[in-house]
């Protein structure tokens, strides 16, 4: 297995993928932190988990209108199963850093 620390929103985050994913890691890393920084500017201070959230869905519309695009054209997707897996994993581990970023409530 390898292992990357990328940076986003001024973070760092290491994170185990397969060997050889990390180069393509770091290019979806910088991609994200490119979103993010921009959300920043035009919305100001929010947490961490809103600013991945909302650079998450911003992410998810370009995709969606590009998979629109492509099958209005009637071009397709090449690869499109290894793409939808290497997304859903990249969703999943979104997910996890979002939740891990949110305030847990403290047990009495």
């Amino acid at each position: 297995m390898g292992q990357v620390t990328i940076a986003v929103g001024g973070r760092q985050y290491s994170l185990v993928c397969g060997d050889g994913e990390e180069p393509q890691l770091e290019r979806l890393a910088s991609y994200v932190d490119e979103k993010v920084e921009a959300l920043s500017a035009t919305l100001g201070r929010i947490s961490e988990s809103r600013m991945l959230l909302m650079a998450s869905l911003l992410i998810a519309d370009e995709l969606m209108d590009l998979k629109t695009r492509i099958s209005e054209g009637g071009g397709q997707i090449a690869d499109t199963g290894d793409t939808e897996q290497k997304l859903f994993r990249l969703a999943e581990r979104l997910e996890s850093l979002a939740f891990s970023l949110e305030p847990q409530p403290h047990s009495s």
